[in-house]
């Protein structure tokens, strides 16, 4: 942003990235200590394969070249040749198109494979939403420090770019700031933690499940050939249960096409790499994606606190 950061900004930024520091150092002492440093929940894969992927796919395609069309806007020179308010209206629509996206993937996915609850990542419990809670919040705290350090040195190269700080930056309009607060914050997490998340690393992980499951049931067939299939199945569920996958196939994956999607944003892709790793590893090890949600949530928050904070010393803003 050109206006320089409140100095009780400044100060917020320095305690936060101060508690992220000091959660690092904690975790690595338990995780010296020998203890999990969030322990794994058991779970079923979740039913839907690359078909589903795909049905998505063209869905979020068909209805985002809808948003072009229905706003009015010609890309053919590019979004920066757009106006403002055109940008923020093209920004909107695209972002209400996700969230039925989101609303069609989950219909599809109740539909064929009468995915439940659990399957969609969703807590069940009190307890549990409650844990997603606290995780989501600890996930951004330990996210903050490495991604606005390696962001920051980035920034000293190349600048971060998006449309929407695009928007906040020209503006005049309260009705647009808000709409962005609301895409940045709320509508944009929703949206790639399921997409993410949810639906492309349950996915992987359903494939490296899979792939462990018949590795072992093999090895244990070759290890004691005379025993029924049935008792070389349970002995490799009870194995996968004992040692699950580590999941590090689809989080690397899925976290990097996370980032890639981010390119043409400056120094975007790598920090958001490493927040993505974060967040593939709260949705491996708990299997839910709501605390990844929040912390997405929480995270693009922080961000935005410091852009309003930024922007409340201008003045012109109807």
């Amino acid at each position: 942003m050109a206006e320089p950061t409140p100095p009780f900004v400044s100060v917020a930024i320095v305690l936060v990235l101060s508690a992220s520091a000091a959660l690092w150092f904690r975790l690595a002492r338990r995780w010296r200590q020998g203890h999990a440093v969030l322990p794994y929940l058991a779970r079923r894969p979740v039913p839907w394969g690359v078909l589903d992927l795909l049905v998505v796919i063209m869905l979020l395609s068909l209805l985002e070249a809808l948003s072009i069309q229905a706003s009015g806007v010609n890309l053919q020179a590019g979004l920066d040749a757009l106006s403002v308010d055109q940008q923020a209206r093209l920004i909107t629509l695209n972002g209400l198109l996700r969230l039925v996206t989101i609303a069609g993937a989950v219909a599809l996915l109740v539909y064929r494979w009468r995915a439940t609850p659990s399957d969609l990542g969703l807590p069940t419990t009190r307890s549990q939403a409650l844990d997603d809670l606290r995780l989501g919040s600890l996930g951004t705290l330990l996210a903050l420090l490495p991604v606005f350090l390696l962001n920051w040195v980035l920034t000293q190269v190349t600048a971060y770019e998006h449309a929407i700080l695009d928007v906040f930056d020209n503006t005049e309009s309260w009705w647009h700031l808000l709409a962005m607060t609301v895409v940045a914050g709320i509508v944009a997490p929703v949206f790639e933690e399921f997409a993410f998340r949810l639906l492309l690393q349950g996915w992987l992980e359903k494939l490296e499940f899979e792939f462990a499951r018949t590795s072992l049931i093999a090895r244990f067939q070759q290890e004691q050939p005379l025993e029924d299939g049935s008792q070389a199945l349970a002995q490799a569920e009870q194995a996968l249960n004992a040692h699950p996958p580590s999941g590090a196939m689809p989080i690397l994956v899925s976290s990097t096409l996370f980032a890639l999607m981010h390119v043409g944003q400056g120094a975007a892709p790598a920090p958001l790499f490493l927040f993505a790793l974060v967040l593939g590893l709260l949705y491996h090890r708990t299997h839910r994606v709501t605390p990844c949600i929040l912390a997405h949530m929480l995270f693009n928050g922080f961000s935005l606190v410091i852009i309003w904070a930024s922007l409340l010393s201008k003045t012109g803003i109807e």
